[in-house]
Order: C-alpha cells, then sequence, then structure tokens
C-alpha cells in the first residue's frame, strides 16, 4: 500500500510539471533581446522592415506580405518560425548575421515553439515555472507503519 501511495503523490507532481506554460515576458521576449540572438537588432521598429520585436504588442501586430507572423496555436505554420528554420517561401533564413544560430540553441527554438502552439499568450493561463511545485520535497514516513484503514502522510517544502 506504502508504494500505491508513493506513486500516486509523485504521479502528481510529475504530472504539474507537464502543465507548465511559456511565459512571454520571462522566456520569450528575452530570446529576442539577447545580443546573440541579435533579433531586435533588425527588428526593432525601425528601417525597412515592418516586423518589431521589442514587445509582446508589436510582435502580435507583425504582418508581412505573406500574412501573420505568428498564427497562435500553429508553431509550423507561424512566419516566425518558419523564417527561423530557414522554410519559409520568401526571404533569407534568420538571424541573417547567424542563420544556424538555432540549430544550436533547440532549447530556444523549442521554447518558442510551445509558446505558440499553448495559444502565443502574452499572459499564460497555465502553472508557470516561477510558480510550479518546488523540486525539494521532503516527503516523512508515513505512519502508522503497518496501517490498516488509514494512514498519515506528510512532507515539507523546504524554505
Amino acid at each position: 500500500m506504502k508504494k500505491i501511495w508513493f506513486f500516486c503523490f509523485f504521479t502528481f507532481i510529475g504530472g504539474c510539471t507537464l502543465l507548465q506554460a511559456v511565459d512571454y515576458a520571462n522566456e520569450i521576449q528575452p530570446i529576442f533581446n539577447a545580443d546573440k540572438a541579435n533579433c531586435i537588432m533588425c527588428h526593432s521598429g525601425s528601417g525597412s522592415n515592418n516586423l518589431n520585436l521589442t514587445s509582446y504588442d508589436n510582435l502580435m501586430d507583425g504582418n508581412s506580405n505573406n500574412g501573420p507572423v505568428v498564427t497562435a496555436g500553429d508553431a509550423d505554420n507561424s512566419i516566425l518560425i518558419q523564417k527561423i528554420l530557414g522554410t519559409a517561401s520568401f526571404g533569407d533564413q534568420m538571424p541573417p548575421n547567424d542563420p544556424t544560430y538555432f540549430d544550436s540553441h533547440q532549447d530556444e527554438l523549442q521554447l518558442i515553439k510551445d509558446w505558440i502552439n499553448e495559444g502565443a499568450l502574452e499572459v499564460p493561463l497555465g502553472i508557470t515555472k516561477s510558480n510550479t511545485i518546488p523540486n525539494n520535497i521532503i516527503l516523512n514516513p508515513i505512519y502508522p507503519n503497518p496501517f490498516n484503514s488509514s494512514a498519515t502522510i506528510s512532507w515539507d517544502l523546504p524554505g
């Protein structure tokens, strides 16, 4: 019976981490702002291109001659992802100064895809990484042990 409780408890904890939603302000915008990706160097509202990546509103207002830059819920058909991957039927792969940047930063590419597939929301509806269950849960011994019809399960969440 003890094994069943452990299984249920840790299945619940593990399942909660799968519900984490990508947070635009804390996870996506920093990718665009980073010097290494160099996105806002060209896409800051000035210059010949119309895409501005300096804020959520500017990104979502972005529209090209080929349609909206972000198609909420469909990363594969979003021009933003197609330009990063070099699969768009027009223009160059992004970023132009390092077209293979996202080949070596797959985690950042996956975050952008996940964010779009989750609906491209500014504020996520699900659990974010900032409000998830802590990694270091201490499960105290179940008592009484052995038990019959009931048992007490307790845990501690340090600091």
